[in-house]
């Protein structure tokens, strides 16, 4: 089934190193109609674990904020999610926020799915959500309660929402995930899955300091090999040391290598255009076995996208998420079990 890159707003701690910048944001959350502080409102960076809660006068201050472009998310009850995105590149910044209010939170009367239909068709959504890699399996949702599923048999597709942020216990790399669920969608007669959302990391405390370097090295193969460090690794041109090739895929179905630097948007060093269809191979490890009977020794993808630029930044966020469709092995790993946050920081060399 086709995956549409929509997932995890995959927005995405944060670089470090001794000699990188750090910036700050500050400002007030305000209710859009009364101009009233809200307090105790979310604020975070998207795919990140940089946040806060604003204070009782409706105050916010995020520190350590890395160089890169950021999707900003505030949240709080009664309220819709607001969202912008922010470019840190010189300066601290200082942004207030405001909240409209979500009048479908106000109904006294909410009609929910049958349970037992969520009961029937939970497991299907738990394998899309949380995707089918090795991680999966040490995934748990904390909070099922709050995820309400349906199935609608004249579209044949399988939607679910959720009442709150999701809270996804990753045992396999050490996080806890809250993820905003804004869409979920399996479609059977049209024969693809996607999904919108925003998530927020926070690390897990280790038993041991064993417990700890098994998380990173397992954060590090996450990591390498993923969107985030395709990404990265081409806006660098540095594809090919990052074990990465691409071949352009012509409309006969030949292929034809190509560089990396033919990608670029003329005069723009941060805008690729990829029109039509490239494969991606990453050499740095072989497919799992869970994605294909076929074993390949190559992990090996594909990238669709139109004639609309897709802007690249140092962190590896990217835009517009929705001009990408990701299929073969890239399709079946960025999945919320395999996510490290945006901007992630290796911490072994890649082989």
């Amino acid at each position: 089934m086709t995956r549409l890159l929509f997932l995890l707003v995959l927005g995405w701690t944060v670089v470090s190193g001794d000699c990188q910048t750090l910036f700050s944001l500050h400002g007030k959350i305000m209710d859009a109609k009364t101009k009233e502080p809200v307090p105790f409102a979310t604020v975070f960076f998207a795919s990140t674990t940089l946040g806060t809660t604003s204070k009782e006068d409706g105050s916010y201050r995020i520190e350590n904020i890395p160089s890169g472009k950021f999707n900003l998310i505030a949240s709080s009850v009664g309220f819709k999610k607001f969202s912008t995105a922010i470019l840190f590149s010189d300066s601290s910044l200082h942004f207030n926020i405001s909240l409209a209010e979500d009048v479908t939170t106000l109904k006294e009367v909410v009609v929910r799915p049958n349970r037992s239909d969520f009961k029937k068709y939970y497991s299907t959504f738990e394998k899309y959500f949380l995707g089918t890699t090795p991680n999966a399996s040490h995934c748990t949702i904390k909070n099922q309660d709050a995820i309400e599923i349906e199935f609608n048999k004249e579209e044949n597709a399988l939607y679910a929402s959720a009442s709150e942020p999701l809270q996804i216990e990753n045992k396999a790399l050490g996080y806890t995930i809250y993820y905003l669920l804004d869409y979920f969608e399996i479609n059977y007669k049209k024969d693809f899955f996607k999904t919108f959302g925003t998530p927020r990391f926070k690390e897990l405390v280790p038993k041991n300091e064993s417990q700890q370097k098994h998380w990173v090295r397992k954060r590090d193969r996450a990591y390498y090999g993923s969107i985030n460090h395709f990404m990265r690794s081409l806006l660098a041109h540095d594809l090919e040391r990052n074990k990465f090739m691409i071949s352009k895929i012509l409309k006969d179905g030949s292929e034809r290598r190509i560089n990396e630097d033919s990608l670029f948007v003329t005069n723009y060093k941060n805008q690729v255009r990829i029109n039509g269809k490239l494969k991606v191979i990453f050499s740095g490890e072989a497919e799992d076995r869970n994605f294909s009977k076929i074993y390949r020794e190559f992990q090996t993808s594909t990238m669709v996208s139109g004639l609309v630029p897709i802007t690249l930044y140092d962190n590896g966020h990217f835009e517009d998420l929705r001009n990408l469709l990701l299929g073969g092995y890239l399709g079946y790993r960025e999945c919320l079990s395999n996510l490290v946050p945006l901007g992630y920081q290796p911490t072994s060399p890649l082989k």
